[in-house]
């Protein structure tokens, strides 16, 4: 969002596929977005890696719902119109000049990865239904700029979305569809940053074949990234985010490789970069010295408090020990100014069977 005098330019920006002939749009309750009319809803515009963007200038301060939509016209006739699932999504528009998500100064950057946990009725007591809440609040109560989540289906992500009107999310599912599947979207600060361009892409060989896996891994696996430009200060920062296969050792060497690869390519233009994710090995795996050490050097943002367990994945116990497989790498151009691993909890009940980690770092 873009401030001039009280009015903020709001950015769409949505990965899903889409048939040909066949458009996205935005429709919610405010005027310029139709008050939920699909047929004066605001039509995206589609660009490459499936992305669907467009943006608006509203009035600040301003809250509102909003929800996707696709359909196919023809000279201003809709053919159907499919909703997405899920609750409606929420923003909150903010004057520039109240940046209220933004506080502190604003070349710093709170970070946090999240596996969250797919929902599954396996869990019992643990299931999503009795601990979404713990999540919200958990994200809450940090504030960060991003969060990278892992195994988030989609309904996990619209709940997220709707709860939490701060936030916009960037991402997909790995299955064929856009909405099937484990996803790894990244949640950013709608009123600190914008993207400027962002993908997924398969850990495969056939990187931009929806569903792919050649690696050996019975399940596909993904990588989103985004380039966001802070919006005050117009900084750029490349942000990764992955969750490696939990089976298959060569798979997971595999992908660490490709998307080492891909940050080269990419941080030609954005010197800043930031890789978060489950990787499903401790940090003394042949996977880490690759994603720290290959291609662009990365340093790890782990730094254990004194006599503080170092472990993230404590399956529902509170107990981890010295099982990390969660990380936040950052390039060497980042100020790293702390580091914790959160054990929020709520009478022993955890939002996940990850403790989320986060980083506070400075640009």
């Amino acid at each position: 969002m873009e401030s001039v005098n009280n009015w903020v330019k709001v950015q769409f920006f949505r990965q899903k596929r889409a048939y040909y002939g066949e458009a996205i749009y935005v429709a919610g309750s405010i005027p310029a977005l139709g008050e939920w009319n699909p047929y004066k809803a605001f039509k995206l515009n589609w660009t490459e890696g499936d992305n669907w963007q467009g943006e608006i200038y509203l009035q600040a301060p301003c809250d509102f719902e909003y929800k996707y939509f696709t359909s196919c016209s023809d000279q201003g006739n809709m053919h159907y119109i499919n909703w997405e699932e899920g609750p409606n999504a929420k923003m909150a528009v903010f004057p520039k000049e109240s940046q209220s998500s933004t506080n502190g100064p604003t070349n710093d950057i709170s970070v946090m990865s999240f596996n969250i946990r797919f929902d599954t009725p396996k869990d019992g007591e643990n299931a999503w239904e009795f601990r979404r809440d713990m999540v919200t609040n958990v994200i809450k109560v940090n504030g960060c700029d991003f969060i990278g989540i892992q195994e988030a289906l989609f309904h996990q992500t619209t709940y997220l979305q709707h709860m939490l009107p701060t936030y916009s999310w960037y991402g997909r599912g790995r299955e064929e569809g856009s909405e099937q599947g484990e996803a790894v979207p990244i949640f950013y600060l709608n009123d600190k940053w914008e993207i400027e361009e962002a993908n997924t892409f398969w850990l495969s060989e056939l990187p931009n074949w929806p569903g792919s896996k050649t690696y050996g891994n019975r399940l596909p696996r993904i990588c989103t990234w985004a380039r966001f430009k802070n919006k005050i200060t117009g900084k750029s920062v490349l942000v990764y985010n992955c969750h490696l296969d939990h089976e298959n050792h060569y798979a997971q060497k595999k992908s660490a490789e490709q998307i080492k690869n891909h940050i080269a390519k990419n941080c030609k233009e954005t010197k800043h970069v930031i890789i978060m994710g489950d990787w499903n090995v401790t940090p003394e795996d042949e996977v880490v010295k690759i994603m720290l050490d290959q291609s662009v050097k990365l340093r790890d943002t782990f730094t254990p408090k004194e006599k503080e367990s170092q472990g993230t994945f404590h399956q529902w116990t509170g107990s981890s020990g010295e099982f990390r497989i969660d990380y936040i790498l950052i390039s060497e151009d980042l100020k790293l100014k702390e580091f914790k691993i959160s054990r929020d909890n709520f009478k022993n009940k955890y939002p996940s069977d990850h403790f989320p980690i986060v980083a506070k770092i400075s640009m």
